[in-house]
C-alpha cells in the first residue's frame, strides 16, 4: 500500500512538472533551434572526448525545418538547474568537465550534455544562461561553423543541428526558456 502511494506521488510529480515544463530555443541565423538530443545520444561530439554512463549529448536543432526528425526536450527549471525525462529518469543539463580540444570546440569551451546523476547550477545573465566553470562565467551558445562537427559526427546530427556549449571566453548567444 505505501509503495503504490509513492508511486502515485511520483507520477503526479511528474505531471505537474510537465505541465510547468518549457524547452531551450536559441536563433541560428533568423531560425529558431531548440535544445535536443541526437539519434545515437551516446556518440562523443567530439573526438578524445568521453560520455559517462547515463550521459548524453544535446545539441540545437531547427526546431521550424519541415522535416524536423529531432524532438525538442522540455525542461523544468528549479534552483538554477535544468532537468527534463527521459525512459522514466531523471537527466540534469550540465557542462562536461573536458575542455575542447581546440578542434571541434576550443579550449575556452563545453559541450553541453545531460546527465542523470547530477546537474550544474545555471544563471540567468543578460539573454542567456550561464554557468560558472572555474571561476570563469561560461553561457549557453551555438556553434556558428556548421563543419565543426567530424564527418563521423554528422551521420548522429538528425537535422540542421549546431553543437550545443558554454564558452568560458566571454561569448554568448540569446537563449530563451519559454
Amino acid at each position: 500500500m505505501v509503495s503504490m502511494i509513492l508511486v502515485i506521488t511520483q507520477i503526479i510529480i511528474v505531471m505537474i512538472n510537465l505541465v510547468s515544463s518549457k524547452k531551450l530555443y536559441t536563433d541560428v541565423d533568423g531560425r529558431k533551434f531548440c535544445l535536443a538530443i541526437g539519434k545515437s545520444p551516446s556518440r562523443p561530439l567530439f573526438e578524445g572526448h568521453s560520455l559517462g554512463n547515463g550521459e548524453f549529448n544535446v545539441y540545437w536543432c531547427d526546431s521550424c525545418s519541415e522535416d524536423q526528425s529531432c524532438s525538442c526536450l522540455d525542461f523544468t527549471f528549479s534552483n538554477g538547474q535544468f532537468y527534463t525525462y527521459k525512459d522514466d529518469k531523471t537527466y540534469y543539463l550540465e557542462w562536461d568537465g573536458d575542455q575542447g580540444d581546440g578542434n571541434e570546440i576550443r579550449s575556452d569551451e563545453r559541450n553541453l550534455k545531460l546527465d542523470s546523476g547530477s546537474g550544474d547550477t545555471f544563471y540567468k545573465y543578460s539573454d542567456s544562461y550561464c554557468a560558472d566553470v572555474d571561476g570563469h562565467r561560461c553561457c549557453m551558445e551555438w556553434d556558428s561553423d556548421k563543419e565543426s562537427f567530424s564527418d563521423t559526427i554528422e551521420q548522429y546530427i538528425t537535422c540542421d543541428g549546431r553543437e550545443a556549449k558554454v564558452d568560458c571566453d566571454g561569448g554568448k548567444d540569446t537563449v530563451d526558456f519559454e
